[in-house]
């Protein structure tokens, strides 16, 4: 039988009532800020604990909305911006109740901003109390301060640069409501308007620049994007009026004077994480060259002219000037560490300091007045401190290695462009026969040549993708064109190689590891690449001037002193040099306990270099062959 209906009207009841209840996401949103301006309406402190989870749900149901709707607003967004709910928001944030609130606050903006999509800056309700809390944290180290400004930065850069007019000014009686209607609760900061237009992200990000650690990291990065953004006129303003290019100089000086003392035997120690201060140092001086390298030319000449100023001329130049051999030591040894981390416009500028720019040809009498520091600090390659010969040659080592062609001419390539050191000849195309004349300078590269692969590889991996200079045909008669003072000037190779060529002549005079760190400076010029100091430094039967020296040269000198001071230890000889082999990695910080030592050490190096000067000729034959093919 059919149910009467009464009973249908009461099983309908009673199925509405059992059933569950499915809200929107919009209604759900709508509950969770209810219950937020309820709990601060009604100042209800046993509630306030619930305040981050709501405030979590609220923006988990974005961010899912944020999926449905890549490319437009979804009906939360919509009802955020109409109900001017992030500018209340903000609100709370400023009052820090319950404590630590201002905290929950950066973080939900931050995410907001990082993961929404949608223009949202360009709103009243957006970016009006977002300056009022950029405004009411400033002073407070807080990370989540911090991570605001930077993804607040990137936001500008993504939407459009030219909000950053938005964040310039302050109209401060321009209130936002407050949330309730019963209750007076402490409103925004207030003040008078500004009296000039200043990048308040870009001023709230300075105190945190200098900091060590996240915090300062993320401030940095900030930072070179506000940098970026110096194309508006408020940008560009606020970084020279807060004197950026000061800040930033004085800073890495005093990072400079906290590193600790470093002696020779750390010259090629591997940096560990527990470098703390020279970490912190290095990472602010890539700081400064993203900095150069993100500003306009106007800007990018303040920081640059300060840094020269404040650091390089005033801290880093007396430091390697000073009397006491120590700091030298010390200074020189860190300059060859940070030098590889710069690029672009700062290592240039540092090169520059370092080693002048002067381009003419070098003369044997030339004055050291313009270029006091440049020989000062090539002179003390052929110290007579071997402490101080091993932290220069570990820094012209660094030197060499970036492969800058400015420094490089300025070092040794101007000195050969006029082909003084070349006789007339008819040129001939340099053959294995080069490399085989170097092997054979030594007892050891007579027979099997154990580890030349090696070396082989080495320099083939470390010229294979070096940038070509342009090829030069070395013509049969030197042209004097390009010599300072004329034809009547003898041929000087420079005062760079001039003192590594007196070094290598007096190699048996000194210790292992500072002729490891010879042959090292040696053979990181020969693999640069331009052909002149190629062929000066590898071709054996280049027709040099008689009077000229040339690595090939030396080391056939050196063979011939050798061989004269070999005959006084017998036929022992070849054993000890094996045994001398072995025992090589466990010297490097010892003088030679006696004569005989010390020779054998000089020639299992010399053995050794003469399969890398090989090895490195061998390889420009290959490159040069591939690309001929």
């Amino acid at each position: 039988c059919s149910l009467s209906p009464m009973v249908s009207r009461l099983f309908g009841a009673v199925a509405e009532v059992l059933a569950p209840t499915v809200h929107s996401p919009l209604e759900d949103f709508k509950n969770y800020w209810r219950a937020i301006k309820k709990i601060f309406i009604d100042e209800d402190g046993s509630k306030a604990a619930e305040l981050p989870d709501y405030l979590n749900q609220m923006v988990q149901i974005l961010l899912e909305e944020e999926d449905k709707y890549p490319r437009g607003t979804g009906p939360c967004l919509e009802h955020l911006l109409q109900e001017r709910i992030l500018g209340l928001l903000c609100a709370i944030g400023e009052k820090d109740w319950p404590v630590g609130m201002r905290r929950t606050v950066l973080v939900v903006v931050s995410t907001l901003l990082r993961n929404l999509s949608a223009p949202l800056l360009h709103h009243m309700n957006i970016h009006k109390p977002l300056c009022r809390l950029i405004t009411s944290s400033q002073g407070e180290n807080h990370s989540e301060f911090v991570s605001l400004l930077y993804t607040l930065l990137l936001k500008l850069q993504k939407e459009d640069p030219a909000l950053v007019t938005l964040f310039s000014s302050i109209d401060p009686y321009s209130e936002v409501e407050p949330i309730h209607n019963q209750r007076n609760l402490p409103h925004a900061k207030t003040g008078p308007p500004h009296e000039h237009s200043e990048f308040m992200v870009l001023c709230a990000l300075l105190p945190f620049i200098n900091l060590d650690g996240p915090d300062g990291l993320t401030a940095r990065r900030g930072l070179v994007l506000a940098v970026e953004l110096s194309s508006q006129p408020e940008v560009r303003e606020s970084i020279k009026t807060a004197q950026l290019n000061l800040r930033v100089a004085e800073e890495a000086g005093i990072r400079f004077r906290k590193l600790p003392p470093l002696d020779a035997s750390q010259a090629n120690r591997p940096i560990t994480k527990h470098d703390t201060l020279y970490i912190s140092f290095r990472e602010y001086l890539i700081f400064i060259g993203q900095l150069v390298s993100a500003a306009p030319t106007d800007i990018q000449s303040l920081i640059t002219e300060a840094f020269h100023v404040r650091f390089l001329a005033n801290i880093l130049a007396p430091a390697l000037l000073q009397s006491a051999e120590a700091g030298v030591i010390s200074a020189t040894i860190y300059i060859a560490r940070f030098l590889p981390a710069l690029k672009g416009h700062l290592l240039d500028l540092v090169l520059v300091t370092l080693f002048g720019d002067c381009m003419e040809c070098e003369r044997l009498n030339d004055q050291d007045d313009e270029n006091l520091l440049r020989n000062t600090l090539i002179r003390r390659l052929d110290a007579t401190s071997e402490n101080l010969a091993i932290a220069t040659m570990t820094l012209f080592e660094a030197v060499v290695s970036l492969g800058n062609d400015s420094v490089m001419y300025n070092l040794v390539i101007r000195n050969l462009q006029s082909k003084g050191h070349l006789q007339p000849y008819i040129p001939q195309q340099e053959g294995i026969d080069g490399v085989s004349r170097f092997l054979s300078l030594f007892p050891a590269c007579q027979a099997p040549c154990e580890g030349y692969e090696g070396y082989l590889r080495d320099a083939y991996a470390a010229m294979r993708l070096a940038p070509t200079q342009q090829p030069t045909t070395i013509s049969p008669f030197p042209s004097p064109l390009m010599r300072r003072g004329g034809p009547s000037d003898a041929f000087y190779e420079g005062l760079f190689l001039h003192t590594l060529f007196n070094r290598l002549e007096q190699l048996f005079d000194h210790s292992l590891i500072s002729n490891i760190r010879l042959t090292a400076v040696l053979t990181k010029l020969a693999r640069y690449s331009h052909p002149l100091l190629r062929d000066f430094l590898l071709v054996p039967n280049l027709p040099l001037l008689p009077s000229l020296r040339s690595p090939y040269r030396i080391l056939l000198q050196l063979a011939e002193a050798a061989k004269r001071k070999s005959n006084r230890f017998g036929k022992e000889l070849r054993n000890l040099l094996d045994h001398t082999h072995q025992q090589l990695a466990t010297t490097l910080f010892t003088v030679p306990a006696s004569e005989a030592q010390g020779l054998l050490e000089g020639l299992v190096l010399l053995e050794e270099f003469c399969k890398e000067l090989a090895a490195t000729l061998h390889a420009y034959i290959l490159i040069t062959t591939t690309r001929l093919a």
